[in-house]
């Protein structure tokens, strides 16, 4: 199932989502929260078969943080990324967080700022080798460690 720049799959009971924005490294946009909103509607429909919840990214990163293109286009004063904080992506972690399965992450490659916050919801975290980890703007002296 193709959502927003999420991607849906169902292998027996196991649900496969996956961030598919690969042009932007999987940066998370308010769109690829719809997408992941909607995702989780139909894991949810199909909740009685859905035993675990894989989530992992498209091409070469997991989720390189949010995607900050375009905010040069907002009117100056109108771009409030606290409100975006809890009017999107809070709710995503909240519903994340409730789900009635586990949730393994499979990180295959960068995984920074709000993509950090997504590896972290798995009850078991995998990765594959390759992936470097952030919190940028944490001011916490260690910008980037391995995983």
């Amino acid at each position: 199932m193709q959502f927003k720049h999420v991607t849906l799959e169902f292998d027996g009971p196991v649900a496969i989502l996956k961030l598919d924005h690969q042009e932007v490294m999987n940066a998370v946009s308010l769109d690829m929260l719809s997408g992941l909103g909607e995702a989780l509607d139909a894991i949810n429909e199909n909740k009685a078969e859905v035993r675990c919840l894989v989530l992992t990214g498209a091409g070469r990163a997991f989720c390189t943080g949010a995607n900050l293109q375009g905010r040069n286009n907002q009117k100056p004063g109108k771009s409030n990324a606290g409100a975006a904080l809890e009017t999107a992506f809070h709710p995503f972690l909240r519903r994340l967080r409730n789900l009635h399965c586990p949730i393994v992450t499979s990180v295959n490659g960068p995984a920074a700022g709000a993509g950090m916050s997504f590896a972290l919801m798995g009850d078991m975290i995998l990765c594959a080798g390759r992936e470097t980890s952030g919190r940028e703007g944490a001011g916490m002296g260690a910008r980037q460690s391995r995983l």
